[in-house]
């Protein structure tokens, strides 16, 4: 449970709140006129010079809210409905710049109210290393940059790095300088750290990212690794001509030890079509060449393949049902982090979470 509350997050029933008065009357009469606005804050006056209209409705004047929220020093984020979503939703957010102290050195970002959760007990998962907090743009981050923390200790030693940071809705290279916004972000599995520090960094965007897996994912129709295993999801359903993101990962199922990958492994990625009762190949995708290391504990690396909706032959493919598979089993090649001098052969075995079905409508 976070313990902190960024700001107020408002529910606006828009579609549902308009029929339920279309069922009552079939008109709404209200009055939108200009105004001036005036706020005191702090004994001060600071009424701008722009004209706001404001509307009014059943006795009741109602003013543009992200006029109200940034006269106050705050800022506000509207969030259409996604599909399936009832609501729109809206973040308010208001911070004060002397309360985000975990800076990077380049000046890109301010994070603060942040909460760093360890986790606690050395064998048993009881939740996965995480920091949450809210997190200010002072520019805007360069294409091709991520956003992570290090968490340091009292020697200003780097202990983990976290994955890229995670904003409720958009994507960090969206964020214009100014904005703010609540962030999310998994650690790998360290022992608690006394007098901890974090520091923020922008580092180059990867071929393949570290991820650390929430949750449980091995079992019946889950994944299988001794330790390596492999994954593969998208969009279910997509539509005609639009391209399709296709994410691989590969995770560490170990409780015991980190992997480092000596020698590059590439992933091959199968896009096929039932004929019948066989499959018929379609395009074939291959993955960056992977290495470096696979934390303990469901970390994983993962990356994004591309499907154009063509085949092998640049042709385009008609609506339908493809499935999208990861070529198995396969070698991979490395140590354990415990046994960095006993070089060990990994086999990677085919499972329920090998092969995706998207379907092209």
């Amino acid at each position: 449970m976070k313990r902190f509350i960024m700001g107020l997050i408002c529910g606006l029933a828009l579609s549902g709140a308009s029929i339920a008065v279309a069922a009552v009357s079939n008109e709404v009469k209200a009055t939108l006129f200009p105004s001036e606005l005036r706020f005191y804050i702090d004994g001060k006056d600071n009424t701008g010079t722009e004209e706001v209209s404001v509307l009014k409705y059943n006795n009741r004047m109602y003013i543009p809210l992200r006029v109200f929220a940034e006269k106050l020093g705050s800022t506000v984020d509207y969030h259409a409905p996604k599909p399936g979503d009832t609501w729109a939703s809206v973040d308010i957010f208001k911070v004060d710049d002397r309360d985000l102290t975990v800076r990077d050195t380049a000046g890109y970002v301010g994070m603060g109210h942040v909460d760093v959760q360890f986790a606690e007990h050395p064998t048993y998962l009881v939740s996965t290393p995480q920091i949450t907090g809210a997190v200010k743009f002072y520019k805007t981050i360069p294409k091709g940059k991520q956003v992570v923390v290090a968490v340091l200790d009292k020697d200003n030693q780097q202990v983990a790095v976290t994955e890229p940071i995670q904003l409720r809705s958009r994507a960090v290279g969206d964020m214009a300088a100014g904005e703010v916004a609540t962030f999310e972000t998994n650690f790998p599995y360290v022992n608690p750290v006394e007098g901890y520090k974090l520091q923020a960094r922008l580092v180059d965007e990867t071929s393949w990212t570290y991820e650390q897996i929430d949750g449980v994912i091995q079992g019946a129709g889950g994944m299988t690794g001794n330790p390596l295993g492999v994954s593969i999801g998208s969009e279910h359903e997509v539509k005609k001509g639009q391209p399709v993101e296709i994410k691989v990962h590969m995770v560490n199922l170990s409780d015991s030890d980190t992997i480092v990958l000596s020698q590059p492994v590439s992933l091959e990625v199968q896009i096929t079509k039932r004929n019948g009762d066989s499959q018929q190949l379609i395009r074939t995708l291959r993955t960056a060449p992977l290495t470096g290391t696979i934390y303990w504990r469901q970390g994983s690396a993962f990356t994004k393949l591309v499907w154009d909706q063509k085949d092998d032959k640049g042709r385009a493919v008609p609506a339908g049902e493809y499935t999208a598979s990861i070529v198995l089993p396969t070698k991979a090649v490395g140590a354990a982090i415990k046994k960095p001098n006993t070089t060990q052969e990994y086999t990677i075995d085919s499972s329920m979470q090998t092969q995706f079905p998207i379907v092209i409508q």
